[in-house]
């Protein structure tokens, strides 16, 4: 078995939407300080920093936060479809790929986890370029909509978002508002197969969160 960790590393560079720093990390204790040998340290940070999922509530005020999420939601089959080849902060994922990756690889099955690896993960230590004033490959809603229909259950990407901030957030609503996940900045997608492959979501279980970072990986 092959384990295969999709996080990227949080730390006080790590690209945000916003574009500025969504994170730092304290000492408020220092090894022997005193009689007592320990590191102590406290956290700032955004709940959608980093690898993160979004819940239904993210949009939805009455949908599940992530604390509501279950263990079922959070571990399913994952398929992968690779559209790298014509990296492009212009790229996007079109119903076209949809088919073609189902023509080489079969028909995308209910309750998997779709990932989209776009190569844009690589820029991840260039957070200006990574960023890019959100020019970045995102999921074309008619795509999302196909996706959908396949009775999907979570849709990733290695970028800032399924949306750019001039679309009105269309695939977000699309898919959280029937309760499909989000997940955003994967890491190491070059690394998984097409499918055959099980994702697990491990966000901190934070009461009436609508973001968490997460540790995600894959297995196959």
């Amino acid at each position: 078995m092959k384990l295969i960790d999709l996080t990227h590393t949080i730390s006080d560079d790590t690209p945000t939407w916003e574009g500025k720093c969504g994170f730092h990390i304290q000492t408020v204790h220092d090894y022997e300080q005193d009689s007592t040998s320990f590191k102590v340290q406290s956290v700032t940070m955004n709940c959608g920093i980093g690898t993160h999922i979004d819940a239904p509530a993210h949009c939805f005020k009455d949908l599940p936060t992530i604390d509501k999420l279950s263990l079922e939601q959070l571990i399913k089959p994952g398929v992968l479809i690779d559209i790298s080849s014509r990296r492009s902060p212009h790229n996007s994922l079109s119903v076209n790929d949809i088919l073609e990756f189902e023509d080489a690889y079969g028909r995308i099955t209910k309750n998997t986890y779709v990932l989209v690896n776009t190569g844009w993960h690589r820029f991840w230590h260039q957070p200006t370029y990574y960023h890019n004033n959100y020019e970045f490959p995102y999921i074309n809603i008619s795509a999302a909509k196909l996706l959908l229909e396949r009775d999907i259950k979570g849709l990733g990407i290695d970028t800032l978002s399924p949306d750019r901030p001039d679309s009105g957030y269309p695939v977000h609503h699309l898919l959280l508002a029937n309760q499909v996940l989000i997940i955003e900045n994967i890491n190491n997608l070059d690394l998984l197969p097409p499918r055959n492959f099980i994702v697990t979501i491990a966000p901190l279980k934070i009461k009436d969160a609508t973001e968490s970072p997460a540790r995600i990986w894959a297995t196959f």
